[in-house]
């Protein structure tokens, strides 16, 4: 499920949230855990994926892996 438009589920403390029409991920107590990206995908497994770029030939998929 892309966190772009949907609600995003807290996973072990952490949840990504839209900043402005970026994404980024912050821990319980609001501090920022992930800087911000064009899209990503719901935490799941200790990863997360991202996206940079705003049209089709920039888009750059990754994953994080974030310690939990």
């Amino acid at each position: 499920m892309y966190a772009s438009g949907y609600p995003c589920k807290f996973s072990n403390g952490l949840v990504c949230v839209n900043m402005n029409n970026k994404w980024k991920i912050i821990n319980k107590n609001g501090n920022e855990v992930i800087p911000l990206y064009d899209s990503m995908l719901q935490i799941s497994e200790g990863m997360v994926a991202v996206m940079t770029g705003d049209d089709l030939e920039s888009r750059k998929w990754g994953f994080i892996a974030i310690e939990e």
